[in-house]
This record gives structure tokens, sequence and C-alpha cells, in this order.
């Protein structure tokens, strides 16, 4: 399976993404599925492999800040129109 990552992938997707490296830019070098990075960054996979990712980030870049803090994704709710609802509503 292609798009599931490793825990050594996995550690650099966090790497990366402290580094300011775009999504798409993180999907492209990995050949992996967007879905499978979120999957690491919400902490459902791999939830080990940032904490190893803080550890590898301070030592490669001692003296450069983390841009996120490295902390996990909260996805955004999905909103969701009233009108489109009553679609669902049988009146019948």
């Amino acid at each position: 399976m292609k798009d599931v990552p490793g825990y050594r992938n996995s550690v650099m997707y966090w790497v990366g993404r402290e580094l300011g490296l775009k999504q798409r830019r993180i999907e492209a070098k990995f050949d992996v599925d967007p879905r499978r990075l979120f999957e690491v960054w919400s902490g459902e996979r791999y939830p080990a492999s940032r904490d190893h990712a803080i550890r590898i980030f301070n030592l490669l870049f001692p003296k450069r800040p983390p841009k996120y803090g490295f902390e996990f994704h909260v996805p955004r709710y999905r909103r969701v129109n009233r009108k489109q609802l009553d679609l669902f509503h049988d009146d019948e």
C-alpha cells in the first residue's frame, strides 16, 4: 500500500510541517494521500511520532523555533445549510 505511511515517514511529515512546508509539497515529496497526513497530524496514526519529531527538530535546528508548536490538527467542523436539510423531510 503506497499511501500508508510508516513511522519514519510520519516523523518527517511532522518536521516538514514545522519547517513551514505546504501540505501539497509534503504530499508530493512522500507520494502520500492527504488523508494519511491528517491522520498522523491529528494523532490517530503513529501518535508517538510527534514526540520523536520534536526531538529530531530540536537536534537539527537548535536555534530555530517551531512554526506551529507541533500541535495536533483539529478538523474544522462543516457548516450545515439549514435550507438543504429541508430537502430530506417527507411532508407527505
